[in-house]
C-alpha cells in the first residue's frame, strides 16, 4: 500500500514539474533553438503565437519524450523577438519571451562589422579601378585635345595662307584688269583717230574726183562738133559719174563702218572676245581674229582676213 502511494507521489511531483517549466526557460535568444517539454497530455499536437497573436504554427506536431509516458516534445526556434505563446492540444498555454541578450548583439555587431569591412574592402577595390579607369581617360582626353589643338592650329595656317595667297591673287587680277582697259581705251582712241581720217581723206579724195570728172566734161563739151554724139556722151559721162559716185559712198560708208567704234562680243564661259565678221554690200567679207598672251590675257596684234 506504501509502495503504491509513493508511486503516485513520484507521478504527481513529476507531472507537476512538467507543468511548471519546460526545455527552454522562461526567456531565449533570438535565432536560438530550444526543446520545449509538455506535461503529461493525451493529444500531440500544438499551435504557436508570434508576439502580435498571429498564428505561425497551427497544429505542429510533437514526439513522445518515451512510450507511455504522455509527455511530448517540440524544438523552437524563434525568428523574431517578443512575447510568444504555445497553446497544447489539450488547451495547456505557456508564454516564452524571446529577447536579444549581450552576447547575440555583439555577436550581431561583430558579424555585421565583419560584413561592414569585407564591402567596404569591395567598395574600395571599385573605387581604386573607378579611378583608374577615369585617370586613363583624362590621359586619352588630354591627348586627344592636343591633337584636336594642333588640327585646328595646323587649319588655322593653312587658311591664313590661302588667304594670303587669294589675297595676291586679287591683287593681280585687279592689276590686268586695270592694264586691259587702259589697252581698250587706247585702242578705241586709236580707232576713232582712224576714223576720223579716212573720213577726211575720203571726202578730200570725192572732190578731187569730182574735180577731175568736171574738168573732163567741160573738155568734152568744148570738143563736141554733133548734137546727137554730145547727147550720148553726155548720157554715158552720167552714167559713168553715177557708178564713180556709188563707189565713192560704198567706199566711205565701208571705210567709217570698218574703223568705227563698236562693242566686241564676249563668250562668257572663257572672257576671250569672239572673232569680228563684216559683210559690206561689195561682197566684202573681213573677219578680224583676236589674239591673246594666256599668261596675262593681254590682247596681241590681231589679223584680219579680207576676202573680196
Amino acid at each position: 500500500m506504501k509502495k503504491i502511494i509513493f508511486f503516485l507521489m513520484g507521478i504527481f511531483l513529476i507531472t507537476l514539474a512538467y507543468a511548471i517549466t519546460d526545455g527552454c526557460g522562461e526567456e531565449v535568444d533570438i535565432n536560438t533553438p530550444c526543446v520545449v517539454r509538455t506535461p503529461p497530455i493525451t493529444c500531440s499536437t500544438y499551435d504557436l503565437y508570434n508576439s502580435t497573436n498571429n498564428l505561425i504554427t497551427d497544429d505542429g506536431s510533437m514526439e513522445e519524450v518515451f512510450a507511455g509516458s504522455g509527455v511530448y516534445n517540440f524544438t523552437f526556434l524563434p525568428n523574431a523577438s517578443g512575447i510568444h505563446s504555445i497553446v497544447l492540444c489539450d488547451n495547456t498555454s505557456t508564454q516564452i519571451n524571446v529577447e536579444t541578450t549581450t552576447q547575440t548583439d555583439l555577436a550581431t555587431i561583430i558579424e555585421g562589422i565583419q560584413n561592414n569591412a569585407t564591402d567596404i574592402k569591395v567598395n574600395a577595390t571599385s573605387t581604386q579601378s573607378n579611378v583608374f579607369t577615369i585617370l586613363s581617360n583624362t590621359a586619352v582626353l588630354s591627348s586627344e585635345h592636343s591633337a584636336l589643338e594642333t588640327g585646328i592650329q595646323n587649319n588655322a595656317t593653312d587658311i591664313k595662307v590661302n588667304a594670303t595667297a587669294a589675297q595676291s591673287d586679287i591683287t593681280t587680277i585687279l592689276a590686268n584688269t586695270i592694264t586691259l582697259s587702259n589697252e581698250h581705251s587706247s585702242l578705241e582712241t586709236g580707232i576713232q583717230n582712224n576714223a576720223t581720217d579716212i573720213k577726211v581723206n575720203s571726202s578730200a579724195l570725192a572732190i578731187i574726183i569730182m574735180q577731175n570728172i568736171t574738168a573732163s566734161m567741160e573738155e568734152i563739151k568744148v570738143n563736141l562738133t554733133s548734137t546727137d554724139f554730145a547727147s550720148n556722151v553726155w548720157a554715158y559721162t552720167g552714167t559713168i559719174v553715177n557708178n564713180i559716185l556709188n563707189q565713192i559712198a560704198n567706199f566711205t560708208f565701208r571705210t567709217i563702218v570698218q574703223n568705227a567704234t563698236y562693242i566686241p562680243n564676249v563668250n562668257l564661259s572663257s572672257g576671250l572676245l569672239l572673232n569680228e565678221t563684216v559683210i559690206y554690200q561689195d561682197g566684202t567679207e573681213v573677219v578680224t581674229k583676236f589674239k591673246y598672251n594666256f599668261t596675262d590675257f593681254r590682247i596681241l596684234n590681231s589679223s584680219s582676213t579680207r576676202k573680196n
